[in-house]
């Protein structure tokens, strides 16, 4: 984040998702440091209580057409989880953390790709392989 200047409560376009969001979904994961990000983005600012954009869905049932936190979105069961455990861990880091200033959050408008990524797309269709 620091090096790419990147914003900790920033959302994305499509979804509002924050790269809060995004760690709380696969924090149920042990093989991946997904919890300890979660942690670490807390304690640089990120805010529990940004939710994700009207309409959003997941795919599961239950889980479209509202606002949701990064709570919401962490996995209830799985990976050698109990029920709940996860949710109750994700919880106990975010109060261990409330005392960290919360930067507001910030919707990210810019484009899809960087200069690099745009120079090989134009250098694609330049090319007529399209």
């Amino acid at each position: 984040m620091e090096r790419k200047g990147a914003r900790v409560n920033q959302q994305d376009r499509a979804l509002g998702w924050t790269p809060l969001h995004r760690c709380a979904r696969l924090a149920h994961c042990r093989a991946r440091p997904y919890l300890e990000l979660f942690d670490y983005l807390l304690s640089v600012g990120a805010d529990v209580d940004i939710l994700t954009y009207e309409g959003y869905d997941d795919g599961r049932a239950g889980c479209i057409g509202w606002p949701q936190s990064c709570f919401d979105l962490c996995a209830d069961v799985g990976l050698g989880w109990r029920p709940g455990r996860l949710r109750r861990v994700l919880r106990a880091l975010a109060e261990a953390h409330a005392g960290v200033p919360k930067p507001p959050a910030f919707r990210y408008e810019g484009p899809l790709m960087g200069e690099e990524g745009m120079a090989v797309m134009a250098t694609w269709v330049e090319s007529g392989r399209d």
